[in-house]
């Protein structure tokens, strides 16, 4: 095609695009979510980090309604293990 220059990724604005990485987000923190409550402590842990309250802020959800999904996780586990 004559005239036709090739659009560089960079450029496509759309808004499966746009809400990709909020997409991606919020299954990390689901995945991580489901894990804590299956018991796992780095996944609660990690719930309870910076990085976790990062992404949650970065799709509109509070870092603090993410702690209190993990918080009573790891506080039945430690006095599980007293």
């Amino acid at each position: 095609m004559q005239g036709h220059k090739p659009t560089d990724i960079k450029d496509i604005t759309t808004l499966a695009t746009r809400n990709g990485y909020a997409r991606l987000a919020a299954a990390v923190l689901l995945q991580a979510a489901k894990q804590a409550r299956d018991g796992n402590q780095r996944a609660a842990h990690w719930l309870m980090s910076e990085q976790a309250a990062f992404l949650a802020e970065c799709i509109g959800i509070s870092s603090a309604h993410v702690r209190r999904w993990t918080l009573p996780k790891i506080k039945e586990r430690q006095f599980a293990s007293k």
